[in-house]
């Protein structure tokens, strides 16, 4: 089962649901030191009115207030611009779209649905939900409902009509694994609870209809006492009902909060048909549970990504948006771990925050912090705060072995000979692979011979490639003595390659392989027993991982190669690489093609030139993940928009100290926005639009000083950055598009460091200080 972040228990005011962004990856978005959210449970009460709770007040309302006095909430969001229904307003709640235009859902249909009619027959295309990526992703999910008019939902996402699961592992195309109707609200809740108690469900909509049958009857009528009022009551006993489920078990208790919407308010004497009255367009969204801050306005908490609307109703145009139920399935699914809807418009960012784990640190917790990392401190006579001295968190050696003490551009020659019409096809194998004869051509016209194993490795590549990413594994050095004195006299030509590949496949016919052999003094020494080497890929059924040309699959691995040399130059915790050109031979010693590929530094290799060790000591949790390394790989992975990683060492070098600390490190960037900009994780099809996310991401930052610790170094390291992408072999057309990222990006960061130095002024004296020659 995928586990994201905090167990949320999402309540959704009928119609718009917004799912707590109990935070992880930040993508926006800020990592937690709580544990993962495994549990959300998105609650929508129809046709509440945000007024009707303060109307009833602490003791009318006491559930209410306990979600307002330990979570964060405001009371005045919104629905959707155009439509004040039920069922327009669950489907933006559940889809992350707006009702009307290109990008809408287009389901204004608030009657009870005809039997074959389903979301996507409305829309004539399929329309994503949260139930999809949440079931795909292998979590189960669940629909209680009070009206029976939500068969909808359970009729567009039932095993016949939902889409094939192609993520991973087929969980079939029905995407709601409870779907409950039941009237009586009462019965409803306890249904859902009983569940919750047995058999847990990762993501439920729980609807309650109470306020919108008696606002029909009683209209809206906020008189202490009418019928109205008595079911908003009544709906506050059932809010309690689910928080005495949450607390009194100990897995939610720690792992749930809850996040309450609605769907629609209502007139005194109208309903809920005006468009323009502010009764009907103004709903609450509460979130409350593990890790949300308490009593916390969620306007104050997203200052730089929402925007109090006032008595006003903004259109999705406007640039900064106020809170909308709609915004739930996202926040949901963030809260989960796993990417927005595709298809969605509202929080595809995922930007909506419940938590401030990050804001306005003081500067005695990173002089702290700073500490513990073994930094030097200082202190600023000038205003008697102290500061990080050494500003650099974790600073990392060069590597020891000769391959990866090379100039960016300078590319390793090899010819490799073995069976790769085997190996490509050996998905997902652990035993199989083939031996292989390496010859490279060092400096100065030395050469040399490496006879390895070479086996296949990788996730999507690997089941999607054409010619598939590949891990070298070092023979033992006997048999390379062996084989030297087979060479002797010899050229190194085709002939000889073959001679070699041959001979080795004879010494190792009818015994396992094992590993464990480092390199003695060669081009590959000090690498331990094995590397992974990063091809071209090839042609690819996944349009992502591959590319239809030469010139394409080159420029995608040039790419990610630059990616990994610019932040090298900040000698932080980040892999090194080696670019290479290689010609492979079949086992015959026929040339199959010739293709730029480069080399990865293995992680034992990088946690020994950063002081850490690759495995774990016993006791050690992700909880135990440096506060400052783990900003710095987000800071890494923001700036070239990689969303596809987590807390849970998705994607991630974990590193261990003998403390107990964990330091990480980005992993890989193949699905960079900066490369796949629409791949679904970074949220974005267009470039402009991940720039837009970058700058708010760095905006919220503002005032927070371990994060203009580090995004000061990154500016202070422009120029040599920058330069590695001025004198890269990408032809001019990627080049350009490369530095254009490059200078917009540090665009953003430069304006940070202005903003800043007058925020903190004492700061950013001392880092200039330290900073010059």
């Amino acid at each position: 089962m995928h586990h994201g972040k905090n167990c949320i228990l999402a309540i959704a005011i009928n119609g718009n649901i917004r799912s707590f962004l109990f935070i992880s990856l930040l993508l926006l978005t800020i990592p937690v030191a709580a544990s993962p959210v495994d549990y959300v449970i998105h609650v929508s009460i129809d046709g509440l009115r945000s007024d009707a709770i303060t109307i009833l007040g602490r003791t009318g309302a006491p559930n209410f207030y306990r979600l307002r006095a330990e979570g964060a909430f405001t009371d005045n969001a919104r629905i959707d611009v155009h439509y004040l229904g039920t069922l327009p307003n669950h489907a933006s709640q559940l889809t992350g779209r707006g009702v009307k235009g290109p990008a809408g859902h287009n389901y204004g249909d608030n009657r009870f649905p005809p039997l074959l009619r389903t979301l996507h027959s409305n829309k004539k295309s399929y329309i994503a939900s949260i139930f999809d990526v949440a079931h795909d992703h292998g979590l189960s999910t669940a629909l209680y409902t009070g009206k029976e008019k939500f068969q909808i939902f359970k009729q567009s996402y039932n095993g016949t009509n939902g889409a094939p699961d192609q993520k991973g592992v087929d969980n079939g195309r029905n995407k709601i694994d409870h779907y409950v109707y039941i009237e009586d609200t009462d019965k409803l809740v306890n249904s859902y609870i009983a569940t919750m108690r047995s058999t847990p469900v990762n993501y439920t909509l729980l609807h309650l209809h109470d306020p919108d049958s008696a606002g029909h009857e009683d209209y809206w009528d906020v008189t202490l006492g009418s019928e109205y009022m008595n079911a908003v009551a009544k709906v506050d006993g059932l809010i309690g009902k689910l928080l005495d489920m949450v607390t009194s078990n100990p897995r939610l208790s720690e792992h749930a909060v809850i996040i309450l919407t609605a769907d629609h308010g209502g007139t005194y004497g109208s309903n809920h048909t005006i468009l323009d009255s502010r009764k009907n367009y103004t709903i609450p969204f509460y979130v409350w549970g593990a890790g949300v801050p308490a009593g916390v306005d969620l306007y104050e908490l997203n200052k730089q990504t929402r925007l109090d609307p006032g008595s006003d109703r903004p259109s999705y145009s406007a640039p900064v948006q106020p809170v909308r139920g709609g915004d739930a399935a996202n926040l949901a699914l963030d809260l989960l771990g796993l990417e927005p809807i595709d298809g969605s418009t509202i929080n595809l960012s995922q930007d909506l925050t419940v938590t401030h784990e990050y804001s306005a640190r003081p500067l005695a917790w990173i002089a702290s912090s700073a500490q513990e990392a073994g930094l030097e401190i200082a202190t600023v006579s000038s205003s008697n705060n102290t500061v990080i001295k050494n500003y650099r968190p974790l600073q990392c050696k060069d590597s020891s072995s000769p391959l990866f003490q090379a100039a960016p551009n300078d590319v390793l020659k090899l010819e490799i000979i073995s069976d790769f019409s085997h190996i490509n096809k050996e998905i997902y194998s652990e035993t199989g692979g083939d031996s292989a004869i390496i010859l490279y051509q060092g400096k100065n016209g030395t050469s040399g011979f490496l006879p390895v194993f070479i086996k296949d490795r990788g996730h999507s590549r690997r089941d999607f490639c054409e010619w598939v990413p590949l891990r070298i594994i070092f023979e033992d050095p006997i048999i390379k003595k062996k084989l030297d004195q087979t060479l002797k006299g010899m050229s190194p030509d085709k002939e000889s390659l073959v001679k070699l590949y041959n001979e080795l496949k004879t010494l190792r016919k009818g015994k396992s392989f094992n590993k464990g052999y480092s390199q003695g003094e060669n081009l590959f020494s000090n690498l331990g027993d094995d590397i992974k080497l990063v091809t071209h890929c090839g042609k690819s059924s996944w349009k992502r991982v591959g590319g239809e040309t030469q010139q394409e699959q080159e420029k995608r691995l040039l790419q990610e190669y630059y990616i990994y040399q610019v932040l090298d130059q900040l000698h932080s915790v980040t892999l090194k690489t080696r670019l290479a050109e290689i010609t492979y031979r079949d086992p015959e010693g026929n040339i199959l093609l010739t293709r730029k590929a480069f080399f990865r530094e293995p992680k034992s290799r990088l946690a020994k030139r950063c002081g850490l060790s690759k495995r774990p000591y016993p006791g050690v949790e992700s909880k135990d993940i440096d506060d400052l390394s783990w900003f710095q790989l987000q800071l890494y992975n923001e700036f070239v928009y990689f969303k596809d990683y987590g807390r849970d060492g998705r994607n991630i070098n974990m590193l261990y100290r003998e403390d107990g600390k964990i330091f990480v490190g980005p992993y890989d960037f193949d699905l960079s926005g900066i490369i796949v900009p629409d791949y679904r994780p970074n949220s974005a099809s267009l470039e402009d639009n991940l720039q837009h996310y970058f700058q708010s991401w760095i905006k919220y930052h503002d005032g927070d000083e371990m994060a203009a610790v580090q995004i000061f170094f990154m500016v202070a390291n422009k120029n040599n950055m920058r330069k590695v992408l001025e004198n890269s072999l990408l032809n001019g057309k990627n080049k350009k598009h490369m530095l254009n990222w490059f200078d917009s990006y540090m665009a953003v960061l430069e304006q940070f460091v202005e903003t800043n130095q007058r925020l903190m002024p004492a700061l950013f004296n001392e880092l200039k200080k330290r900073a010059s020659p």
